[in-house]
C-alpha cells in the first residue's frame, strides 16, 4: 500500500534513514487480489441472535463483544445497553463461547478489548464504573473509559482506569502494539476532526504520553474507531465519515511505520460490503483475519466472520528514487558556499519509539506553506545522513520518492536553515544562509538566567513571561532549546484540566507594523500548536499577536541595537484566563 502524502500537521517524529545509490528502498502495500479471492466464513458456533462484534486475539483463541440484554437486570434503559466480553477457544473443533471474566461484567458496557503480546496485560473499554459506583460526567452521562488489568498467578487484577484519561469525554477501543510501546485509542475529546477520532500514545516509563491525534490522513468528519495496529505497522480501522451519501462503517488500512509511503486504503470486497464492516484483526503471518459485519445472511444484527488468505496479504514493493541537488549560497551576495553541512532525516508518522532530545523541537515550514512540529533525534545515539557542499556550493543525493525529509543546512559563521523537503526528480534546490554579524561590544539587555525550576502560577489573571522562548528573525519557528517552559505549561494544563490560557506573542521593531502584527499572530499560533501537540485541547488556548506594540527595551524603530537586544523583544507571554 502507499503512504500518506500529508502526515500529521501537529506532531511529527524524525526517524533515521541511510542514503546510498545501491540501497534498496521498499514500501508496503496490500495484495488486493488475495483479499478478493479469500474464503469468508461465518463463525456460526459463536454467532447467535444477539450481536457479536469487535474480536481481539487472546491466548488460544479470541475475545469479542456480545450484546446480552436479555441476561441483564431489569433496571436497564435504552441509553444504558449492556455488552459483555466473551471468550472462545479457536483451537478446539467445537467452539463454545463463555464469559471471559465475570468480575469484569456489569449491567453496562464492556469491550472492545486488546491484549499485550504475552496475553498478560488487558486494555478494556468499559463504562466508567469504579469500585462498583457509576461515575457519570457533569452532564449526567455514563461515558466510556479505558481500563487496564494484569494477569498475576493466573488471576486478573482489578480494573484500573488509565492515567492519560482527562475530562468528561469518551475514551475507548484500545489497540496495543506488539512491542507494547504504542497504544491506539478512539476518543471524542475536543480538538478532533470529527465525532470520534483515533489517537496515538507512546509508552513513557510505566505510563503513557498524552494522546496525539492521528490527523486528517486517518481521521474524517465522522466516526473513526475500532482500530487494530498490526505488527507490520499497518493500522486497520473503521470509518463512516469519508462519504456523505454512505453512512455505514467501512474498514480502512494505512501504514504508520517508518518511511510512511502511502495513503489510507479502503479494503475491497468481500471484506467491505454495503453494510457495517468493522473491528478487523489480522494474525502475525497475515494469512487469517477476523472482523465483524451486519451484512445480510448472518445469524444476528452483527456477526463475526473469519477470512483465510492464500498467503501473506502485506507485500513489499520497490520505491523509485530521485537524484536531487542542493545549492547553498550566501544570502547577502548570492555566492556559493563551500563545505556547508547538509543533514537530512526522513520524517515518519507520529509515535515511533526513538530516544528524543529534551529540547530540540522546532516548528518548521513545509513546502506547501503549512507548519509542522518536528522533534529531532538525539544525535548522540543515531546520526542522520550528512552531506558537504563542493566549491560550487552544490551536493547531490539519491532520495526515495513519496518521502519527506527534515533538512538542516549549517556552516560556520552563518545562521542555520531548516525546512521540510519533498524530493522532486532532477530538482536543483537552492538554500540561502544568512551571515552572522558579530556585534560590537555594547550593553546587552538584562536577560534572566534560566532557572532550574519553572514556576507557573495558576491563579486567574496571573501573567508569566516566558523568557526562554525565542524566535528566529522573520520567522515563526521556535528556536532549538527554547520550549522547556512550554513543556512545563503543558504539564500544568494536563494536571489541571480546567485551566485556560492566553498566549501572547511579541516581535521586535524591525519590519513594518503590519508585517510584525502578522508575524506575531503566527508566533502565537506556533506556541499554541506546540501545546496541542502535547495533548492540550485547542479550546483551552487563546493565541494573540501584539506585533511590536509592547517592546521591553529601547529598541524601537530606527534605534541601533544588537541582535541580542532585538531577540529580547521576541517573546511569548502566558496569561491564566480560567481555573
Amino acid at each position: 500500500m502507499s503512504k500518506p502524502k500529508n502526515i500529521l500537521s501537529l506532531f511529527i517524529l524524525c526517524c533515521i534513514f541511510s542514503f546510498g545509490t545501491n540501497e534498496k528502498i521498499y514500501g508496503q502495500y496490500l495484495d488486493t487480489l488475495k483479499i478478493k479471492s479469500a474464503a469468508i466464513i461465518n463463525l456460526k458456533q459463536i454467532n447467535n441472535k444477539q450481536n457479536q462484534f469487535s474480536p481481539a486475539f487472546a491466548k488460544d483463541g479470541i475475545v469479542y463483544v456480545e450484546y446480552q440484554q436479555k441476561r441483564k437486570s431489569k433496571g436497564l434503559t435504552n441509553r444504558e445497553k449492556a455488552f459483555d466480553i466473551m471468550f472462545v477457544n479457536m483451537s478446539k473443533d467445537v467452539q463454545q463461547p463463555e464469559i471471559f471474566n465475570e468480575r469484569f461484567n456489569s449491567n453496562y458496557v464492556e469491550g472492545p478489548a486488546s491484549f499485550s503480546a504475552d496475553f498478560k496485560t488487558l486494555y478494556l473499554t468499559r463504562s466508567n464504573i469504579q469500585s462498583g459506583e457509576l461515575k457519570k460526567s457533569s452532564d449526567k452521562i455514563l461515558r466510556l473509559k479505558i481500563f487496564k488489568s494484569t494477569l498475576e498467578d493466573s488471576t486478573w487484577s482489578d480494573l484500573k482506569e488509565e492515567s492519560f484519561i482527562l475530562g468528561d469525554y469518551n475514551y475507548c477501543h484500545p489497540s496495543i502494539s506488539e512491542d507494547g510501546e504504542t497504544l491506539i485509542i478512539a476518543s471524542d475529546m475536543p480538538g478532533g476532526f470529527g465525532k470520534m477520532d483515533l489517537y496515538l500514545l507512546r509508552k513513557i516509563g510505566d505510563g503513557w504520553s498524552a494522546p496525539t491525534n492521528l490527523g486528517p490522513a486517518v481521521n474524517s468528519a465522522g466516526n473513526d474507531w475500532f482500530p487494530f495496529l498490526h505488527q507490520s505497522d499497518i493500522l486497520f480501522y473503521a470509518s463512516d465519515g469519508y462519504f456523505k451519501e454512505k453512512q455505514d462503517l467501512d474498514i480502512y488500512a494505512i501504514d504508520i511505520g517508518v518511511g510512511n509511503l502511502g495513503e489510507r486504503e479502503k479494503l475491497p470486497s468481500p471484506i467491505n460490503s454495503e453494510y457495517d464492516d468493522f473491528g478487523l484483526i489480522l494474525n502475525g503471518d497475515q494469512t487469517e483475519a477476523y472482523f465483524s459485519s451486519s451484512r445480510l445472511g448472518g445469524k444476528g444484527r452483527d456477526d463475526i466472520y473469519q477470512f483465510k488468505f492464500s498467503g501473506s496479504i502485506i507485500e513489499k514493493e520497490k520505491v523509485d528514487s530521485f537524484f536531487v541537488q542542493f545549492v547553498i549560497k550566501n544570502e547577502k551576495d548570492n555566492l556559493p558556499l563551500e563545505m556547508a553541512k547538509i543533514t537530512m532525516s526522513q520524517l515518519s508518522f507520529a509515535g515511533q519509539k526513538i530516544k528524543l532530545s529534551d529540547y530540540d523541537l522546532k516548528l518548521i515550514d513545509s513546502k506547501d506553506g503549512s507548519k509542522e512540529v518536528v522533534v529531532k533525534l538525539n544525535n548522540d545515539d543515531q546520526l542522520a545522513s550528512a552531506l558537504l557542499t563542493d566549491v560550487n556550493g552544490t551536493s547531490s543525493v539519491e532520495l526515495p520518492s513519496k518521502s519527506r525529509f527534515l533538512v538542516e543546512v549549517n556552516k560556520e559563521g552563518f545562521q542555520s536553515n531548516s525546512f521540510i523537503y519533498i524530493p522532486q526528480n532532477g530538482e536543483s534546490y537552492e538554500v540561502l544562509l544568512e551571515e552572522i554579524i558579530i556585534p560590537s561590544s555594547s550593553t546587552l539587555p538584562n536577560i534572566p538566567t534560566p532557572k532550574q525550576e519553572i514556576f507557573i502560577p495558576t491563579a486567574k489573571g496571573s501573567i508569566v513571561v516566558f523568557e526562554n522562548i525565542y524566535y528566529d528573525l522573520n520567522s515563526a519557528n521556535l528556536k532549538a532549546g527554547a520550549v522547556k517552559e512550554l513543556d512545563a505549561l503543558s504539564k500544568v494544563m494536563q494536571e489541571q484540566p480546567y485551566i485556560k490560557v492566553q498566549l501572547s506573542a511579541h516581535t521586535d521593531s524591525r519590519g513594518n507594523d503590519v508585517y510584525n502584527q502578522l508575524l506575531s499572530d503566527k508566533r502565537a499560533t506556533s506556541a499554541k500548536n506546540y501545546l496541542i501537540s502535547k495533548g492540550i485541547s485547542s479550546n483551552r488556548i487563546v493565541a494573540i499577536g501584539f506585533g511590536e506594540s509592547r517592546l521591553r527595551n529601547r529598541c524601537s524603530d530606527e534605534v541601533p541595537c544588537t541582535e541580542e537586544e532585538h531577540q529580547y523583544n521576541r517573546r511569548t507571554e502566558v496569561k491564566i484566563l480560567d481555573n
